[in-house]
């Protein structure tokens, strides 16, 4: 249970060094289940740039959490 917590808890701060951006479209697509086009149409941009986006988040998450994991 400590570890579950521990990864969720470095999960969110990993999210939270994003530009602010960046965390909302990753927390739609992830955490409320919003597609990129739905992110897109909601911001007025093309989904490529939801989607760029996002995979870039993802990926500076995923350096962060090898750092701190």
């Amino acid at each position: 249970v400590c570890e579950a917590r521990d990864i969720t808890f470095a999960v969110y701060d990993a999210l939270a060094l994003r530009p602010p951006k960046q965390v909302r479209r990753v927390y739609q697509h992830y955490l409320l289940g919003m597609s990129k086009a739905e992110i897109a149409a909601a911001e007025g941009v093309g989904r490529s740039r939801i989607s760029c986006s996002v995979e870039r988040g993802l990926a500076a998450m995923k350096n962060n959490l090898k750092k701190s994991l």
